[in-house]
């Protein structure tokens, strides 16, 4: 299951975006989610305030220094593959 995709132009689904509407609505709180170009774009609205939370941003130590993250729920691997060149 993807963590969150557009599901035709403007759904937005996925296990990431449950998961925040369920904590969100159990909480009490209404929610909309918006898309932004870039997570970069997304981490700015948060340090300025349009925004309250942001799904799927990764963790580096420089972004930990102004936001909150949660504990991971899940893991995402990737897998690379490529054509095998033989050796001239």
């Amino acid at each position: 299951m993807a963590a969150f995709r557009f599901d035709g132009e403007h759904v937005l689904t996925g296990i990431d975006v449950d998961i925040s509407r369920l904590v969100l609505t159990e909480a009490g709180f209404c929610s909309e989610f918006v898309r932004f170009p870039s997570s970069s774009r997304g981490l700015l609205e948060l340090e300025n305030g349009r925004v309250d939370l942001l799904t799927a941003a990764s963790y580096t130590d420089s972004r930990a220094h102004t936001v909150i993250f949660q504990p991971p729920i899940g893991a995402n691997e990737c897998d690379c593959f490529g054509m095998k060149i033989p050796a001239i």
